[in-house]
């Protein structure tokens, strides 16, 4: 006869699995379009891009700061078909839109240093609408790039100046960054055969190698790179009889595998968007509804969790994950502990985060780098060099309470760290 101690701790052991398991948990939301562009920067605060309700072609932007309970709309700079938006974190964004000047159709850049309250246009000089879209990211509040028809814009100073870099026949349709040092972009011919390929940079941008897929529907429409080397393209068909695929380097572009997720054939599933959180755990979301999840590295796909709605947008703020759609509708996942992407580059270490006048910060090298500190909108404040070894830095008084970040470069490694004063 089992013992009733026995008998709990069994009874324990069945129902582990199920309470500790995350679930997906819908959000009800006070919005009721389709999320067209959705970026957490933390578990509460996120931004947003929706159709605007009066009007059929152009968008407009909100904001949450309790999870997407509740969102708010933020004045634009102007009415427009808004294609793409990033932000660094609460107060630092960009946006990328279309709109009509006169009788010419601009693309243009622009940035907030409030969260959205204020904009400023920094784009390009440049008159180019592109193929009706266009793609920004940002590795920090002050260096981004900007893909728009065939060529791509490359900032260091947020928007102040503009490289340009010539994609010649490829169109950017999608982008990445990871670290401070690597980046990719998904790319289309901007033929009828849909052909597509990647672009990925190892050096912060200074130099960029093409992989051309060649496939036949082989525009890459999504693009993740969670951790440092690990890259997932995602190819979502035109057409019905060509299966989507995808795309994975494990060695920062140089080379790739073609994957044929069979769920996603049998599911007769239309991928819309994805993100790995690191190099084995991903997930997609697709117009029917689902949402898949692979734990490891796209080999084998299960479905996580069907909604009512159409899936269109994932987005990572903190320890959670948010899948928006159609109707307003939103819903969030706790991601696993531990799951967190492992350092890009070990070239800095600093603590304590927060921290209050002083931080400690220990460096890698074997010679002198030179470390920034940066304000939220990415002003320098101060220069610094720092020795091999431990340091001490004081921080400037003129340094607010908040987000800031310390930027290293030298020794051929340019990288950010985010950090928090008391």
């Amino acid at each position: 006869m089992t013992s009733t101690p026995l008998k709990n701790l069994l009874a324990l052991l069945c129902f582990l699995p199920f309470t500790l398991a995350a679930q997906w948990q819908p959000i009800n939301t006070n919005v009721y379009q389709e999320f067209l562009e959705l970026d957490f920067v933390s578990d509460l605060q996120g931004f947003a891009l929706m159709p605007d309700p009066q009007s059929l072609s152009t968008q407009r932007f909100i904001a949450t700061t309790d999870g997407g309970q509740t969102w708010t709309t933020v004045a634009l700079p102007h009415a427009g078909d808004y294609q793409s938006m990033d932000f660094v974190d609460a107060l630092n964004g960009y946006l990328s839109g279309r709109y009509s000047n006169g009788s010419v159709l601009e693309c243009h850049v622009y940035k907030t240093t409030n969260g959205g309250q204020n904009w400023t246009d920094v784009s390009p000089n440049i008159q180019d609408a592109g193929y009706g879209n266009s793609v920004l990211r940002f590795w920090n509040p002050l260096k981004g790039n900007f893909l728009v028809g065939s060529n791509q814009y490359a900032t260091t100073d947020g928007g102040a100046t503009w490289d340009t870099i010539s994609l010649g026949m490829e169109s950017g349709l999608c982008m990445a960054t990871s670290g401070s040092q690597q980046a990719a972009f998904g790319t289309w011919d901007g033929t009828f055969a849909y052909t597509g390929g990647v672009f990925t940079t190892n050096d912060g941008g200074a130099t960029w190698n093409f992989s051309d897929f060649t496939d036949w529907n082989s525009q890459i429409t999504q693009i993740s790179y969670p951790e440092f080397n690990h890259i997932f393209a995602l190819a979502n068909s035109y057409a019905p009889f060509i299966a989507p695929r995808l795309y994975r380097s494990q060695d920062g572009g140089a080379s790739w595998d073609t994957l044929h997720p069979q769920i996603w054939v049998d599911s007769n599933a239309t991928p819309q968007s994805m993100h790995f959180v690191n190099g084995a755990l991903g997930y997609v979301n697709t117009l029917e509804g689902h949402i898949f999840v692979t734990s490891d590295s796209g080999n084998t796909w299960q479905l996580d969790y069907l909604t009512a709605e159409a899936q269109t947008v994932l987005s990572a703020g903190g320890s959670s994950l948010y899948s928006g759609g159609d109707l307003g509708s939103l819903y969030q996942l706790d991601l696993p502990l531990g799951s967190e992407p492992k350092p890009t580059f070990p070239g800095l270490l600093a603590f304590p985060n927060p921290v209050t006048d002083r931080v400690g910060i220990t460096t890698t090298f074997s010679e002198s780098v030179h470390v920034q500190i940066l304000n939220a909108q990415g002003k320098i404040l101060q220069i610094t060099n720092l020795q091999p070894g431990h340091n001490q830095l004081d921080l400037p008084a003129s340094l607010p309470s908040g987000v800031f970040f310390l930027h290293l470069h030298g020794q051929g490694i340019s990288e950010t760290h985010k950090m928090i004063r008391l």
